[in-house]
């Protein structure tokens, strides 16, 4: 454990001294980035209400986009991104994404503050022929948005709303989908998958 904390200062500081270099930026955000590629997967889980029906559900998220600081502010990032993600639940699956605007805070060299708000499009299936249950499949749409902090940008907890009506005129109910749970940029998710391997990345 001890040696992830080492390697986690290295590169922090490796990113602090190339700060303009959109790469380390990437992979070790912060405030001195003036831009950067911005790349995040994230592991939630969560409740999937849809009329009276209610249900746990699994979300694993990629989002996509560019960070630029503002000029008025360095501390302040701010760019479009783009999110892809998986939903499983017990009665239902599917996918969804959308654009959306997201911000980030630096009130110091550690502590990042997000928050974004976008569109989010669903699409699911419901129901198992293998049970049978009959499948349905729908589409959703509605704004979304998440709120969250990071430890130098790497990695943190967060949390999203979503509010999804039906785009068709018999489908199912509207959905309130919130989620809970962590996030992190390429180098955070690689320590982890060395670190459950246990092998010397």
């Amino acid at each position: 454990m001890l040696r992830w904390a080492v390697a986690a200062f290295i590169l922090a500081g490796t990113a602090e001294a190339r700060a303009e270099e959109p790469l380390p930026c990437m992979l070790i955000p912060s405030p001195g980035c003036g831009w950067m590629p911005h790349v995040e997967l994230s592991l939630a889980g969560g409740i999937d209400s849809a009329g009276v029906e209610r249900e746990k559900l699994f979300h694993g998220t990629a989002e996509i986009g560019v960070l630029m600081a503002s000029p008025a502010d360095h501390a302040l990032h701010w760019g479009p991104v783009f999110d892809i993600a998986a939903d499983v639940a017990s009665q239902s699956h599917g996918w969804s994404g959308g654009p959306r605007v997201k911000v980030r805070y630096w009130p110091d060299a550690w502590i990042d503050l997000d928050a974004a708000v976008g569109v989010t499009f669903e699409r699911y299936l419901v129901g198992d022929s293998s049970t049978g249950t009959a499948a349905v499949s729908g589409t959703r749409i509605g704004p979304s948005v998440d709120f969250g902090f990071g430890i130098h940008g790497v990695a943190g907890p967060f949390a999203e709303v979503a509010l999804l009506e039906p785009m068709e005129p018999l489908g199912r109910a509207g959905e309130i989908r919130a989620i809970a749970g962590v996030r992190g940029t390429l180098a955070f998710w690689g320590a982890i998958a060395c670190a459950l391997a246990k092998s010397r990345c």
